[in-house]
């Protein structure tokens, strides 16, 4: 529980630490800023000789941020292009300032002041030769206190169009340059964490060779490749090739369908008395069929398909949220802790929703409430595993208790078959018989297997003993059948008296036999006889 204390109070720490913008003044933080910027639609700065000439841009659009695309302006879904221009004011001129936006759609030309500073993705009038760049963006501004920004922008095969996807801000270019290697650091714990918890999860499954853990291992292991495509700050700062944006764009869409499916038949191994099977498939077909589709559309079209495929995966959540309530109603094991644990997946949901909207900054709440879920379903697993563990000893104390009862038995049995054997040989040697003896002693003789039957019990009785005989006669291959009988008797705590009567010898054979077996063990005098052979039992 410690640990598990730890590692929450990590994340809580990782998602209540993000730059919370609380004043306009630029100082050592980052300000998201909050105005408005300049989008002329369809309009490159290049006058006729094709120079950049910012004065042929005419009419104006105002798009407010924090998220500004050309779908604010217009329904272009992600066709034309454009320029956008900002102007920001700087406190001081001593200082080197920096723009920075996490992910801008759309290659990308800047000019700064007039001057072509960089380029981010490819630019291109035409939808098809344009492509997006997912790192980061970050523009060095510099020292003047009035700094012009032109960016001019392409199309995007994102629905959304071009332009900032989530928020441009500002802030001197030491507390950019911190805040992304923060960002790289907490991707790499939350990547490693996740990770771990995968092969846990796989070693859980290798372990005890129940699927559920399987599933849920895949589950997880989806979300270690969807944190690595939303963040991207491991994809595009530690691989030593360059990722195109639009498989990263549909990776991350796909593996919000790869999670549904491989949730749902975790929760068919963990509440399979709730499944409706033919809904149940229905679920996980769509699924599939949506996730194959992402293999051969386009980008646009997959962000597209991505808004059915959103109210399918909500379908989903409502029925496993659905599965639960039913087995909390029906009072099954653990359905207060499933039930409390799919609240973690509502809250993923949500937070994609919000995050999407940017309308709370909650990059790694969603990250959070997937951890949490995964450890309270190993909490939940534990469970399960060991109240299985408590039902499989309890089966074997009372399986080693009847097999006592059934050697007992087999003992007593073999017990009456010699004395019966003994009454016989007293009978037969009564010199004067009568008519009665005769006809009981005939009885007993015409009736009498016991010679097998005996053999049989006592070759059951070693059978019973399997591992104890075999690990006798590979300690100590030189012992007789009758030494390893006299053995069996021991262990099974028959006395010298009883042994005696079993095998139909007496008492004082019995002590020759037990002398003659310690001589062959060759035990030291302070080790008991009996205590060695249970010992190898």
């Amino acid at each position: 529980m410690k640990n598990i204390s730890f590692l929450l109070l990590l994340f809580f720490n990782i998602t209540l630490s993000q730059n919370i913008i609380k004043s306009e003044d630029i100082g050592e933080q980052i300000i998201k800023l909050n105005h408005e910027i300049e989008f002329y639609w369809q309009q490159e700065p290049y006058n006729d000789t094709h120079n950049f000439d910012t004065s042929v841009l005419k009419n104006p659009q105002k798009i407010q941020f924090p998220k500004a695309f050309w779908t604010k302006v217009n329904n272009t879904k992600g066709k034309g292009y454009g320029t956008f221009q900002y102007h920001i004011t700087l406190p001081d001129t001593e200082h080197i300032y920096s723009l920075y936006t996490p992910r801008f759609l759309g290659g990308c030309k800047i000019w700064i002041n007039n001057i072509l500073k960089q380029s981010h993705g490819n630019y291109s009038k035409e939808l098809e030769k344009s492509t997006s760049y997912g790192k980061p963006l970050a523009i060095d501004l510099p020292k003047q206190k009035n700094v012009t920004v032109t960016f001019l922008t392409s199309n995007s095969d994102d629905f959304l169009g071009g332009g900032f996807n989530y928020f441009l801000a500002a802030g001197k270019k030491s507390v950019i340059d911190n805040y992304l290697k923060k960002e790289l650091v907490k991707d790499y714990v939350v990547f490693l964490l996740l990770l771990m918890l995968s092969l846990y999860l796989f070693y859980l499954y290798y372990i005890y060779k129940k699927v559920r853990y399987l599933y849920l291992m895949l589950a997880c292991f989806t979300g270690v490749i969807r944190n690595i495509c939303i963040q991207q700050h491991i994809i595009y700062n530690m691989l030593p090739f360059e990722v195109p944006f639009y498989i990263i764009q549909k990776l991350r869409l796909m593996t919000v369908y790869m999670g549904t499916i491989f949730t749902l038949l975790y929760y068919k191994t963990l509440l399979p008395r709730q499944i409706h099977r033919r809904w149940f498939q229905f679920l996980v077909l769509i699924q599939v069929i949506g996730l194959s589709l992402y293999f051969f559309v386009s980008v646009y079209q997959a962000n597209i398909l991505a808004k059915i495929m959103r109210l399918l995966f909500l379908i989903s959540i409502l029925y496993c949220v659905y599965l639960a309530i039913i087995a909390f109603v029906k009072k099954e094991k653990y359905s207060k802790e499933i039930l409390l644990s799919i609240t973690f997946i509502l809250v993923i949901a949500i937070n994609g929703v919000l995050k999407t909207g940017v309308i709370i900054n909650s990059a790694y709440v969603g990250v959070t409430a997937l951890f949490v879920y995964l450890l309270a379903h190993m909490y939940i697993n534990a469970k399960i595993q060991r109240n299985q563990s408590l039902t499989v000893q309890a089966l074997s104390s009372t399986l080693k208790n009847k097999e006592k009862e059934n050697q007992k038995l087999k003992l007593e049995t073999l017990s009456r078959i010699q004395e019966k054997e003994r009454i016989k040989t007293s009978l037969k040697d009564l010199p004067n018989k009568t008519n009665e003896i005769k006809t009981v002693l005939a009885f007993i003789q015409s009736n009498s297997k016991d010679d097998e039957k005996a053999k049989l019990l006592k070759e059951e009785l070693e059978i019973d003993l399997t591992n104890f005989t075999n690990n006798l006669h590979l300690k100590h291959p030189y012992l007789t059948k009758t030494d390893i009988e006299i053995a069996i008797y021991i262990v099974l705590d028959k006395t010298r008296k009883e042994i005696a009567n079993l095998r139909g010898i007496t008492i004082t054979s019995v002590k020759t036999s037990r002398n003659r077996l310690r001589k062959k063990l060759e035990l030291p005098k302070e080790v008991l006889l009996d205590d060695y052979l249970k010992s190898i039992l």
